[in-house]
């Protein structure tokens, strides 16, 4: 019986210690914690404006429909999506059109064209036609002579304008409210 009291006692001495030891640590905790949490940026509210290091580039709907173009090989700057297609390489120059190489001889591709798409983020290959965005449009084109790419159709406004890269939706400053009607975004640079 006195051993079974013993062990109690221990025990409850000891809970009392850890319970002292806990309070005591606080002292130190709170004022880490408060330190900790003055370094987090809290949620922005909705009435906050959102802030991009970024700047649209802008383009007309006339200009925007005959814009694309084959023109001569140029520097790959911002890569993006590419596709192996028969003997070909199509390789998405982001907001500004696909590089085309000739990869026939895989241990020395050539780049032979470059076609001019302004906005194309994304494309995709069908039976020699090369779908693409044009910002906010969906155009196919032919692609079986590959240095005269030719426009078969275009889809207008199927796809929302871009976001800056940095975030999520178009700052109010840049939105179609606050700008001459019939202007697109095709791209955004620093």
């Amino acid at each position: 019986m006195e051993n079974n009291l013993i062990v109690i006692y221990l025990y409850c001495y000891n809970i009392k210690k850890l319970s002292m030891f806990i309070k005591r640590q606080w002292v130190l905790i709170l004022p880490l914690f408060a330190i900790i949490m003055s370094g987090c940026p809290f949620p922005p509210t909705d009435d906050a404006e959102p802030v991009t290091e970024y700047t649209p580039l802008f383009m007309s709907r006339e200009q925007l429909e005959v814009s694309i173009k084959t023109q001569s090989v140029r520097q790959l700057n911002k890569p993006g999506k590419m596709i192996l297609y028969q003997n070909y390489i199509f390789l998405n120059e982001m907001y500004e059109g696909i590089h085309v190489i000739d990869n026939s001889d895989p241990l020395s591709p050539q780049k032979i064209t470059f076609i001019s798409v302004p906005g194309c983020i994304d494309m995709t290959i069908r039976s020699n036609k090369l779908i693409v965005d044009n910002a906010v449009d969906l155009v196919v084109l032919n692609i079986e002579n590959i240095q005269d790419v030719i426009e078969m159709s275009r889809k207008r406004n199927i796809f929302p304008e871009m976001t800056p890269p940095d975030f999520g939706s178009i700052p109010d400053k840049y939105s179609k409210k606050n700008r001459a009607e019939g202007l697109i975004i095709v791209g955004w640079e620093k």
